[in-house]
């Protein structure tokens, strides 16, 4: 069987937690404590370490292992990127819809520095959450932004909350990984 590692990644507040909640089949690991300082009603934790989960799935080329890996969004965690990085098969995006650094934040994650290239060449999907709660106008200008990007990644407009959005989110970059 084949197993692949798959990091989510993006900033925080913007679904990574939830989203491996939602698609695993175990009992997420998780590294989230109280926030010390900027807590909202809708956040009131944030994670340190990691989160991890296991989804098997299954598609034409056979039976397979998802290892999910949610990353911590702030920068002052950035050191284990790198470390989780290693031996990863793909990238899951999270762009929260109602942060004002959204499109840069896809700016970021899809520009490719020197520094960066290993994990700018993995395959990669954008999952944009949270679009719900845009109105049509700021919603119409979010779309219209990352068109101008010119993205190469596929990007999929989702509920982190629902398991079967996220698994959809997953079949895409397998199918990408398995090129």
């Amino acid at each position: 069987m084949d197993d692949y590692k798959v990091l989510f990644i993006g900033r925080s507040g913007s679904a990574k937690t939830t989203a491996i909640n939602s698609a695993s089949q175990i009992n997420v690991v998780s590294t989230d404590v109280a926030m010390s300082f900027m807590a909202s009603d809708e956040k009131k934790e944030t994670t340190v370490g990691l989160d991890y989960g296991d989804l098997l799935v299954e598609d034409r080329a056979g039976q397979c292992r998802l290892r999910l890996y949610g990353v911590p969004g702030q920068s002052r965690f950035s050191f284990s990127w790198e470390i989780l990085q290693q031996g990863c098969s793909g990238l899951i995006l999270m762009i929260d819809a109602t942060d004002k650094f959204a499109i840069e934040d896809i700016h970021y994650y899809t520009t490719a520095t020197s520094s960066d290239c290993e994990r700018i060449m993995l395959p990669t999907v954008i999952a944009v959450v949270k679009s719900d709660l845009l109105n049509l106008e700021a919603l119409s200008k979010l779309k219209e932004a990352i068109q101008k990007e010119n993205i190469l990644s596929p990007i999929l407009w989702i509920d982190a909350r629902n398991k079967d959005a996220v698994v959809s989110v997953l079949s895409v970059l397998l199918k990408q990984i398995r090129r």
